[in-house]
């Protein structure tokens, strides 16, 4: 399983389209394996869940995203967490 965490700095990023990257978080049998920054290739609508989706992520977490986005994630099989 692949998890995208949006953030800024050390902080989980309150809008996931305007976050400087993405930490990715590969997980095998419940640890992490390996982690590996991919910053943000910009904010362009419906664009990043297409770009996350070709980095093979399987959950996005992020502090807030519009109804649009998240429906947009769930289309390319992406669960979305955000709080």
């Amino acid at each position: 399983m692949k998890i995208a965490v949006a953030n800024d700095g050390n902080y989980v990023s309150q809008h996931f389209g305007h976050c400087e990257g993405f930490n990715l978080y590969f997980i095998e049998s419940d640890a992490i394996t390996y982690k590996r920054f991919v910053p943000n290739p910009g904010h362009k609508p419906g664009f990043l869940p297409v770009f996350l989706k070709e980095q093979n992520v399987d959950v996005i977490i992020a502090g807030g995203m519009g109804e649009a986005a998240k429906d947009l994630f769930v289309e390319n099989g992406i669960d979305v967490y955000v709080g």
